[in-house]
Formats: structure tokens, C-alpha cells, sequence
């Protein structure tokens, strides 16, 4: 009955990967602007907190993909589970 307009858990995840990956590569870039800032003595404290609000940004986006993620494959499977138990 769904299974032309339901997206596949693969897919779900699959996407939600790449998405995290993004996010994480971004999250390690803000690490090494802080470092690299600190070893030239450019962090200023304006910059700490700059950064320190980007990470935070980075790391409660990752949070809220993943809980996405796992509500979207568990409402997949249960519609799913729904679609076999009408066959």
C-alpha cells in the first residue's frame, strides 16, 4: 500500500550518514581554526567564544540527525511492519 511513497531504511540511513559526516568534518574544522589560531597567538577571546558557539552548534545538529534519523527508521519499520501484515 506505502511502499511507493516510503522511503527505504538504506536510504534513510544512508543520507543521515552523509549529512553526520558533513556535520563532523565541519565540527573538526572549528578544532583546528581554534588551534591553529592558539599556535599563531590569535585567539582572542572573542574568537574562543566564537568557537566555542560554533562547536557547540555543530555538536547539538549531530544530536538532532541522529534522533531524526532513528525516529524516521523506526516509523519505516513500522509502517513496514504494517504493509506485510496486510499481505
Amino acid at each position: 500500500m506505502f511502499a511507493d511513497g516510503i522511503v527505504s531504511v538504506e536510504r534513510l540511513t544512508e543520507g543521515a550518514r552523509t549529512l553526520l559526516n558533513q556535520l563532523a568534518t565541519a565540527r573538526r574544522d572549528v578544532i583546528l581554526i581554534r588551534h591553529r589560531l592558539q599556535t599563531i597567538g590569535q585567539l582572542t577571546p572573542s574568537a574562543i567564544a566564537d568557537l566555542d558557539r560554533a562547536d557547540e552548534e555543530f555538536r547539538l545538529s549531530i544530536e538532532r540527525v541522529r534522533a531524526i534519523r532513528d525516529l524516521q527508521v523506526d516509523t519505516v519499520t513500522k509502517i513496514n511492519s504494517l504493509e506485510v501484515g496486510e499481505e
